[in-house]
């Protein structure tokens, strides 16, 4: 590997690739902590950059995307992604694709989108394997074919990316474009869990829980359920919540009940509020407060909670 030294002369004597490789190393080497010179780090890519090198041209781009050396400018971002997806670099091109998906700086178009998505793809690109996928799956700018999903999402997968391995497992949990197999969901349910991805977490524990796929087991299904419920997922964070309600694989905790269901209403799950609501209608983890109560059956209700809003008509019939 050359010196930062090296490659400073060679970036002054005008070479382009060490220009590249010296803004690079500038720009993610050292601790994670250390302040970067963005201005130099953009300037030593411009370098490259205009001197053709791909890689440059698109960083350079980051640069403008992310107004980072230079002003923010995503009209000037999105020149020189094209220009380094021209040229076949497999970022530049999963980046346009990305683009035209959300019209972020160009008009959304879906066809667009799947293009350069294939292009990357086809060059490895595992985040672009992924999302052409789920292109595949939902029918977004092609035509819907699980089996093209089923084996974009499995390029990934095996790459070791962790939403792919959700969306694999999905398709292997419910039969969808393949036959269906609950030891092979599980599989990769397991390794994008472990990665710290909260639905496949979640997917897990209710695996354990019903024994799909696997021997029920309460004690892996709380911990699975743990583990989704602490990284924000609501569903988790409110089954969390009716279990201590329950003691259901965990002691019976009120408190703990509460504590997880206002965590769950927070995030925006609907069956969570109309359970704090009976918690502050019962006394059960807080102080009776029928007011709260009512508030929270109220909001359930406005969301169709039926349980919510039929508590709420009782509630104010005895008044």
């Amino acid at each position: 590997m050359q010196t930062t030294v090296h490659l400073t002369r060679l970036a002054k004597a005008g070479d382009a690739d060490a220009q590249s490789r010296l803004a690079t190393r500038l720009a993610f080497g050292g601790k994670s902590t250390e302040q970067r010179d963005w201005r130099r780090i953009a300037k030593l890519w411009r370098a490259a950059a205009e001197a053709g090198h791909s890689s440059a041209q698109f960083y350079l781009g980051t640069c403008y995307d992310d107004g980072k050396g230079v002003r923010k400018n995503l009209t000037q971002a999105l020149e020189w992604f094209r220009r380094s997806a021209a040229q076949g670099d497999p970022d530049a091109q999963y980046n346009l694709g990305f683009c035209f998906r959300e019209g972020d700086g160009v008009p959304k178009n879906l066809r667009k989108c799947v293009y350069w998505f294939q292009k990357a793809a086809d060059q490895g690109d595992d985040a672009a394997q992924s999302d052409l996928g789920y292109c595949y799956h939902e029918g977004k700018g092609v035509r819907k074919d699980s089996k093209k999903s089923l084996y974009w999402y499995r390029k990934a997968a095996h790459q070791g990316l962790a939403r792919a391995q959700f969306n694999l497992a999905l398709q292997y949990w419910e039969g969808d474009g393949i036959r269906r197999n609950r030891k092979t969901a599980i599989k990769w349910f397991l390794r994008a869990a472990e990665q710290g991805h909260t639905r496949s977490q979640w997917y897990l524990s209710e695996a354990y829980d019903d024994g799909f796929g696997v021997a029920k087991d309460d004690a892996e299904s709380v911990r699975w359920l743990r583990r989704a419920a602490h990284n924000g997922d609501e569903d988790a964070q409110c089954t969390l919540g009716v279990r201590y309600h329950n003691g259901q694989g965990v002691p019976k905790n009120y408190p703990g009940s509460v504590k997880w269901y206002r965590r769950a209403s927070k995030n925006g799950d609907s069956w969570a509020t109309y359970c704090l609501g009976l918690c502050y209608r019962d006394g059960e983890g807080v102080p009776r407060n029928g007011r709260m109560a009512r508030k929270m059956f109220a909001a359930a209700a406005r969301d169709d909670v039926a349980d919510a809003d039929a508590a709420l008509r009782a509630m104010n019939a005895d008044t």
